[in-house]
C-alpha cells in the first residue's frame, strides 16, 4: 500500500526546536516492508531557529523566510541519518502552483512514480522559503499539499485509498478565546472544503468516508462545522481528543469553560469532567518563611501550559486519607528545576519538611510522557491497580 503521511510541527518540534527522538520513534513506526511512504514533513523553520540560534518564533515573514531556507536541508540531514541503512530519502520543495499547472503537476506526477519504484522515500514540503502563505497565516500549505500529494500518487499509481481528511487544530492559540474559536471554525470549514473537492473528483474510496479532527478543546466547534461541511455521502465523524483518559487541573479547565460560554446548553448534561491526575511530593525544604522546596521538577510533571496547581496536603502519620486538606490560598509555584518544585508560601503556612503535597497539572499529555506506570488509587488514595503508558 502507498501511503502519505504528514508530520506536523507539533509532532516534531513540541517546543520549537526539533526533537530528533520523536522523530526517531516516527521512523521506527514506519513499516518499509510492506508498504511505500511519502512524508509531507514540517519543521523546516523551528530547525532553521535552532540553527541560527534564535530562542523566539520570527514575527517578520522575511526572517521566517530565512529560517525555512537554513533549515531545510538541515532537516532533510536529519531525515537522511534516520532513514540511513534503511531508505534513501528524496526532498520535495513543492507550492500550490506545481498542482494547478498542467506540465508541472505532470513533471511532478513523473518524479514521484520514478522515485517510488526506485524505492526512495520522497519528503515533501511547503517552499516556504519563496511561498508566504503559510507563514502569514493562511492554513497550513503543507495540509493543502497533503490533500493534492493525495490527487498525484493516486494518478501516479492505484495502491493508495484515500479515506477521508483530518486535521489538527490543538496549535491555534491566542490571548483571545473568541478569536481562537473563530480561527478554528475557519480551519475546520477549510477541511471540509478539501472533503467536498475530494468527494467531487472521485478521489475517496467506496468505503465509508472518514471526517476527523482533534476535540480536547474544541470538540463542539469540530462536530458543528463537519457536520455543515457540504458532504453528499455518508461519513464517520471521528474526534481525536488528545486529552482523552484525564481532564486536568487548568488548561483543559479552562477550554471546558470556553465550551461552556459558547454552548450553555452544555450544563444540562451535569457538571462536566474533573481532573484525575495528580503528582504528588514531598516538602524537602523551608528555606526561607515565604518559601518551599518540593521534590518534583520537570522529570516528573508538565510545565510547557502551566506550572502545576497545589490541590492537596497530607502529613504522613496523621490519621490517612481523612487528615488531607485543601492547600490554603497564597501557594503559588513559580519554577522547576529538574527534580525540584520552588513553590511561594505564605509566612503561616501549615506546610513543614516531610508532609505531601497534591498538585493539579495542566496539559496531561506532557506528563503522561514523563512516566511508564501512572499507580491507580481509590477515594482513600489506596492504589489498587496502574496504567501502563507507551510514548
Amino acid at each position: 500500500m502507498r501511503l502519505v503521511v504528514k508530520v506536523g510541527t507539533s509532532l516534531i518540534a513540541p517546543g520549537g526546536r526539533i526533537d530528533t527522538v520523536r522523530m526517531r520513534a516516527l521512523v521506527d513506526q514506519i513499516d518499509l516492508r510492506h508498504h511505500e511512504y511519502l512524508i509531507v514533513s514540517s519543521g523546516a523553520i523551528a530547525s532553521g531557529m535552532a540553527n541560527l540560534s534564535l530562542e523566539a518564533r520570527p514575527s517578520s515573514v522575511p526572517l521566517m523566510q530565512a529560517c525555512a531556507a537554513v533549515g531545510q536541508s538541515a532537516l532533510m540531514h536529519t531525515y537522511e541519518q534516520l532513514f540511513f541503512g534503511k531508505k534513501v530519502v528524496a526532498q520535495l520543495l513543492l507550492s500550490g502552483d506545481d498542482f494547478t499547472s498542467p506540465v508541472r503537476y505532470r513533471n511532478l506526477q513523473n518524479t514521484l512514480r520514478q522515485l517510488l519504484e526506485l524505492g526512495v522515500i520522497p519528503i515533501v514540503n511547503e517552499n516556504d522559503s519563496v511561498s508566504v502563505r503559510e507563514l502569514v497565516g493562511a492554513f497550513g500549505d503543507n495540509d493543502e499539499l497533503s490533500a493534492l500529494l493525495a490527487r498525484a500518487v493516486k494518478a501516479a499509481g492505484p495502491h493508495l485509498a484515500l479515506r477521508g481528511v483530518e486535521g489538527f487544530e490543538g496549535l491555534i492559540h491566542s490571548d483571545s478565546p473568541k478569536d481562537d474559536a473563530a480561527a478554528v471554525a475557519r480551519f475546520l470549514d477549510f477541511l471540509g472544503e478539501i472533503a467536498v473537492a475530494c468527494e467531487k473528483d472521485d478521489l475517496f474510496a467506496a468505503d465509508t468516508l472518514i471526517l476527523s479532527a482533534g476535540g480536547s478543546a474544541f470538540y463542539d466547534i469540530v462536530v458543528e462545522r463537519f457536520r455543515r461541511a457540504g458532504v453528499k455521502r455518508d461519513f464517520l465523524l471521528v474526534i481525536r481528543s488528545g486529552c482523552y483518559l484525564t481532564h486536568d487541573s487548568k488548561m483543559y479547565r479552562e477550554a471546558f469553560d470556553h465550551i461552556r460560554e459558547r454552548r450553555p446548553d452544555i450544563d444540562s448534561l451535569g457538571g462536566g469532567l474533573e481532573p484525575a491526575f495528580e503528582v504528588w511530593a514531598y516538602v524537602q525544604s523551608r528555606p526561607e518563611s515565604a518559601k518551599a522546596i518540593l521534590t518534583m521538577g520537570k522529570r516528573d510533571v508538565s510545565y510547557d501550559a502551566d506550572l502545576p496547581v497545589p490541590l492537596k496536603w497530607f502529613r504522613p502519620g496523621a490519621g490517612g486519607a481523612n487528615a488531607m486538606r485543601g492547600v490554603p490560598e497564597g501557594h503559588v509555584v513559580t519554577g522547576l528545576n529538574d527534580q525540584h518544585c520552588h513553590m511561594t508560601v505564605p509566612e503561616d503556612s501549615p506546610l513543614a519538611v516531610g508532609d505531601m503535597v497534591g498538585f493539579g497539572i495542566s496539559h496531561p499529555c506532557t506528563t503522561f510522557d514523563k512516566w511508564q506506570i501512572v499507580p491507580l488509587v481509590d477515594d482513600d488514595y489506596t492504589v489498587v491497580s496502574a496504567i501502563r503508558t507507551f510514548f
